[in-house]
């Protein structure tokens, strides 16, 4: 019988978005943008941009195409908690899955470097507090040594984004933050 596996993940998360418009698209909402004296960067993370875009399907940023890292930052507000059947079984830290911090880690980890140079392109970048993400799994039976927690250094720091079982990637149920910080930039 299959059980549930949950892992929560609270305190300070980041992401950041690649925007991904088609030229057809860019050409029209930089028209919009101008009418609004903003760049297209500005007027892509203002929320009075949209309105005036006049297209039904796309309502906020959110709703456009892009490419994100997310993910879980290194910090000491940060806690993970990994339930089970109803049972929370374990408690800790993200320093606790780092090499860098700990010589006799807890759990799996496996940690990723990050590109340097960033792609031509619009990004926003949002730093929000709460809990990041509630991933959720159905196995037969539990052995924590299945639990692999995929770690990316980016920059100064140290991104928990994803978490696998066995080899298969949790996805996120739900979550539940607020945002602290917003900003948006072009690379050229």
């Amino acid at each position: 019988m299959a059980t549930k596996l949950k892992i929560n993940l609270y305190g300070d998360g980041w992401s950041l978005k690649k925007i991904e418009l088609e030229s057809i698209q860019k050409e029209y909402f930089e028209q919009i943008a101008k009418r609004t004296n903003q760049t297209l960067h500005q007027a892509i993370i203002d929320p009075f941009f949209y309105p005036k875009l006049l297209l039904s399907n796309i309502q906020s940023h959110y709703d456009l195409k892009a490419t994100t890292l997310f993910g879980l930052k290194d910090t000491n507000k940060n806690q993970i908690e990994i339930w089970y059947d109803g049972k929370k079984i374990s408690k800790f830290k993200m320093a606790d899955l780092s090499p860098e911090y700990s010589i006799f880690p807890t759990y799996n980890s496996k940690v990723t470097l990050g590109e340097e140079e960033q792609k031509i392109g619009i990004y926003i970048e949002e730093f929000e507090t709460g809990k990041i993400g509630s991933y959720e799994i159905e196995i037969t039976d539990l052995n924590l040594e299945n639990i692999c927690f995929h770690l990316f250094k980016y920059d100064t720091f140290l991104l928990l984004h994803q978490i696998s079982y066995k080899d298969s990637i949790l996805k996120i149920k739900n979550r539940d933050t607020l945002i602290n910080r917003q900003n948006s930039f072009v690379i050229e």
